[in-house]
């Protein structure tokens, strides 16, 4: 099940909980603490082109240094892809090949969630910052709390860097295979944006094998998140789904998600773009998030518990 490709994390807990590092992003977490890259996959596999260690690494420290000032809004763009670029990280995504087989056996949000906190006691209020962003400073009601915790069964939260979900399936006594099938199936459908409309559209860059099978909405709203699992019966199913009031603008979210999958380049260089949506969904989550607070409780005034159902 587990991910064959490093991608960071693993951070102490002192930095991996949700302390305040800027007022200007007091949801950002550990994406503050940008760990060192590693040059070695940069050798192996940034072509003719490829730096040296030394200015290899002279240039990722000017990224670990610019990343957070980038998000905080205390840096523009594009010095960071200027960096980027220089490095070999600005080559465009590559897609998974792969596609989600059906589930074979019943799984549920609360059994992610479950998991998460079984393998990261911590994860509670973790989860609330770094996946609801501005919404966590409400009381969620019990599904966001379960929705947010199970999305970081797939983060690679903190030491040793292992995913909730890959110490499971390796615990003893194991799973039956029926079910670790079950939830390899979930682990491998990338979350996603999705438009509702008669059926469920992506609103991201998505490889075929991850694209809707039927023309039927599982959710009655203008946009959703979730990861998109086919059942064993023709249909499809959402996992960690939040309904969203709004059609988001998928241009910020993108730009985002870009810079991420920049970061994650700097730990391995064959990464997809499906690689990184499954290991750091949080981001995904948030961005939205903090689009839809904005639109919603910030430009309407409605109340928070109002918006996401």
């Amino acid at each position: 099940m587990t991910v064959k490709v490093p991608f960071g994390g693993g951070l102490p807990l002192e930095h991996a909980w949700p302390e305040t590092l800027d007022p200007r992003d007091v949801h950002g977490g550990d994406e503050l603490v940008v760990l060192p890259g590693r040059w070695e996959s940069h050798r192996d596999f940034g072509g003719p082109q490829a730096l040296d260690r030394e200015r290899w690494t002279e240039l990722d420290e000017r990224f670990r240094v610019l990343f957070p000032q980038v998000l905080c809004g205390r840096a523009p763009p594009a010095a960071l892809e200027a960096i980027a670029r220089a490095m070999g990280l600005c080559h465009p995504p590559r897609h998974d090949a792969r596609h989600t087989n059906p589930l074979t056996v019943p799984v549920d949000d609360g059994l992610l969630a479950d998991i998460a906190e079984n393998y990261v006691p911590e994860v509670g209020p973790l989860a609330m910052s770094r996946v609801l962003g501005p919404f966590a400073d409400l009381r969620p009601p019990r599904r966001w709390r379960t929705v947010a915790t199970g999305v970081l069964a797939f983060t690679r939260l903190v030491a040793p860097a292992e995913r909730p979900i890959d110490r499971y399936a390796e615990d003893k006594p194991r799973p039956s295979p029926a079910l670790r099938e079950a939830i390899r199936a979930v682990a491998l459908a990338p979350p996603m944006l999705w438009r509702v409309d008669g059926g469920l559209h992506p609103m991201l860059p998505l490889a075929p094998g991850f694209q809707p099978r039927t023309d039927r909405a599982p959710v009655d709203a203008p946009a959703v998140l979730g990861r998109l699992v086919p059942d064993p019966d023709g249909g499809e199913r959402l996992f960690l789904a939040l309904p969203l009031p709004v059609l988001p603008d998928p241009a910020p979210v993108l730009r985002r998600l870009t810079w991420e999958l920049w970061r994650v380049r700097r730990h391995e260089l064959r990464v997809t773009w499906e690689d990184m949506l499954r290991e750091r969904g949080e981001v995904l989550y948030r961005a939205v998030l903090e689009q839809v607070w904005d639109r919603t409780v910030g430009e309407e005034g409605r109340k928070a518990e109002e918006v996401l159902r």
